[in-house]
């Protein structure tokens, strides 16, 4: 993929819109649309997630190995596993940044794909674990809580 292909210069231009289109007053904190729209139910998921996925979609187009482009879902997957929480969710994922992150990394593997590759096994490696903390941690929640309601009927 060349640096000044069309499809990544729009790529950019809306991971900007999405994620860092607005800068909060006497901070260098930015936040783009994707958290705003967290707010609609369900249909702001579903645009947020339409953009990450077409940079995933444009990674494979560019010939991303498997390392790489489960690298990217793995942060679509922490960023929509957070982002389920209402409002705190969508706090996380104004910080978290899935689409600048994903956009960071269709850039490194267009300079440097051996890098890329490499770096990213150890990542989707750790994202990999982590997500499966986060799962059991969830599955655990979920038993404490019906534990919990099934004393209170019994």
């Amino acid at each position: 993929m060349k640096a000044n292909d069309k499809s990544l210069h729009r790529a950019r231009q809306i991971t900007q819109i999405f994620d860092n289109a607005f800068r909060v007053p006497g901070t260098r904190f930015r936040f783009g649309i994707d958290p705003l729209l967290g707010l609609l139910p369900g249909v702001g998921d579903v645009i947020g997630g339409s953009f990450s996925a077409y940079l995933v979609w444009l990674a494979a187009r560019a010939g991303a190995p498997v390392p790489v482009l489960g690298r990217m879902i793995g942060y679509i997957g922490l960023d929509t596993l957070f982002g389920a929480i209402p409002l705190l969710g969508d706090l996380m994922d104004a910080a978290f940044k899935a689409n600048v992150r994903n956009m960071q990394l269709i850039e490194r593997y267009a300079t440097d794909p051996s890098a890329t590759t490499r770096t990213s096994k150890g990542m989707l490696a750790g994202l990999l674990v982590a997500l499966l903390v986060v799962l059991v941690l969830c599955v655990w929640i979920a038993y404490r809580v019906l534990a919990a309601l099934a004393d209170l009927v019994i």
